[in-house]
């Protein structure tokens, strides 16, 4: 059985060779396996563009969550103004306080 995994190892290392030779691509076999993957790429520059990607998503969800939370915040002073008789009185006590504090 060894054996036979071996030789279609290999098999299938030859045939992804001839392949792919017009791609910017390596085919490595080894015991057992075969491994294609793009030339010129290290493991830096794979985990410098993954975290960057991340970084990106985050910063994009944190911005998100901050227009959110402004959202809320304006619809909760709104929702929790007082009726239309007493708006005015409401809205000068409310920016006195805080221009005093």
């Amino acid at each position: 059985m060894m054996l036979f995994n071996a030789v279609l190892c290999f098999v299938r290392g030859v045939h992804l060779n001839t392949v792919l030779e017009k791609y910017p691509v390596s085919v490595i076999s080894g015991k057992g396996y075969v491994e294609v993957r793009p030339t010129g790429i290290n493991k830096g520059a794979m985990v410098d563009h993954v975290v960057s990607q991340l970084y990106a998503e985050v910063t994009t969800s944190l911005t998100c969550l901050v227009l959110l939370l402004i959202i809320h915040m304006l619809l909760w002073i709104l929702l929790s103004a007082p009726p239309e008789s007493t708006r005015q009185q409401w809205w000068t006590t409310s920016s006195r306080s805080f221009t005093q504090g």
